[in-house]
């Protein structure tokens, strides 16, 4: 008969961190993986934007780099696994924030300082990853640190309504960290922190044409 092996508390808590850490790990592996939906009409163009992580992007056409950016209301494109984690209200304020955070940057320019007809920014949120408050106090009382992460990713177009045609796209796709400790105490805070992360790389990327 096998004599059991008692861990010292100190041990057990190592034990425990570790299969936390890698449970998160892989949680935050697969939030910051970049979607596939139907929102896009073609995925394998988008290649990775060097110094924005997590964004996959093309520019399929030139624009002028006076033209303003408009923003259309965001839609839900999520896969039903991620919708079912949150109520038809939770994601119409998710929505709303999105569609705050995308229309305080794309739109980079005054009317005065314009050239030509806005684009128009298309944008689907399709994935959203919540954040348990329950785990991370109990994660947070055994190894110091909050490690039940959210994410979201989008998939988005910038369109010319002149003729419907998009002159680019790309999927952004942010998850959280436990250095950032207030969002892991909320269902959807690093969802809506990542907005405001893909909110301002959007500005940097759309804020800068291709070449004619």
């Amino acid at each position: 008969m096998k004599t059991p092996i008692h861990l010292c508390p100190s041990l057990r808590r190592l034990y425990f961190a570790a299969a936390l850490a890698g449970a998160s790990l892989l949680t935050g592996c697969a939030t910051s993986q970049p979607t596939r939906t139907g929102f896009l009409s073609d995925h394998d163009s988008l290649q990775p934007v060097a110094e924005a992580d997590g964004l996959r992007a093309v520019k399929l056409a030139p624009w002028s780099a006076g033209r303003p950016i408009t923003v259309a209301p965001l839609v839900w494109s999520a896969a039903p696994d991620d919708s079912a984690a949150l109520s038809p209200e939770e994601r119409s304020r998710l929505l709303a924030l999105a569609g705050e955070e995308f229309a305080r940057e794309p739109t980079l320019r005054s009317a005065e300082a314009s050239t030509g007809a806005p684009l128009e920014l298309r944008a689907a949120i399709t994935r959203v990853k919540t954040s348990s408050a329950a785990a991370n106090v109990v994660s947070t009382l055994a190894v110091f640190a909050p490690l039940d992460n959210g994410g979201v990713c989008i998939e988005w177009q910038l369109v010319d309504p002149a003729d419907g045609r998009a002159v680019a796209r790309g999927v952004s796709a942010q998850r959280g960290t436990p250095l950032k400790f207030a969002s892991s105490f909320r269902k959807t805070g690093h969802a809506e922190r990542g907005f405001r992360l893909i909110a301002a790389q959007l500005k940097a990327y759309l804020g800068v044409p291709p070449p004619v």
